[in-house]
Order: C-alpha cells, then structure tokens, then sequence
C-alpha cells in the first residue's frame, strides 16, 4: 500500500476517535490550544510538505506524524 497524507476530515476523525480514550484533564488541555484544523507548509528532509495542524500553542503546533515515513 502507498503512502497517501491524510486529508483534513480524516485528522478531525482521527482527533475525535483519540479524545475518546483520553480523560477529562487531558480533552480540557487540548480544548485549550485546538484550533479548526488546517494545513500547513513544512520542509522536511529537504522537501516541502503539508502537514495538518490540530493544536497551537504560542508559536508551536501540534501536528499528525506518520512514523512509515
């Protein structure tokens, strides 16, 4: 199978899924820093790349990471 990124609705399930299994304290804190989810650049390994940002903290984001990669 080919690796293909994730799209925006397949992160908002994915979040909605993982906040499932967290507790109170934890969906509290990602209430806290969530923003709408949208993509954004990076470069990685030299190559320009989209990845999609589900948390924002001051200047830091919080990003899906597909370990395959």
């Amino acid at each position: 199978m080919e690796w293909k990124p994730a799209t925006i609705d397949e992160v908002k399930e994915i979040v909605k899924a993982d906040l499932k299994r967290c507790n109170a304290d934890q969906v509290a804190v990602f209430q806290q820093y969530s923003v709408e989810p949208l993509l954004a650049p990076i470069v990685r390994n030299g190559k320009e790349e989209s990845v999609v940002v589900v948390a924002r903290k001051s200047t830091r984001s919080s990003t899906g990471r597909n370990p395959g990669r």
